[in-house]
């Protein structure tokens, strides 16, 4: 495994760690305040949250190609 790799999957690892439970927190947080009394910058924040949930439920992916030294780049199939 070359050293860029070993960095992009620390990062990576790192990042799906400490964002996760902190985006799922957040979530529920949103959630519960949209049940109350929703106001437009609520739905922003929900929007945002979902969005960085989608993020991090395909960052596990980056981590694998990572792993495998595998930087797929349109057109070429090198390793």
């Amino acid at each position: 495994m070359s050293e860029d790799s070993t960095a992009f999957l620390v990062i990576y690892i790192i990042t799906f760690l400490i964002g996760f439970p902190n985006t799922v927190l957040a979530l529920c947080s949103c959630i519960r305040k949209i049940c109350r009394k929703p106001i437009p910058i609520d739905i922003f924040m929900l929007n945002l949250t979902v969005s960085d949930l989608v993020f991090l439920t395909f960052l596990p992916v980056k981590m694998k190609e990572a792993a495998d030294n595998m930087w797929p780049v349109l057109g070429s199939n090198q390793r």
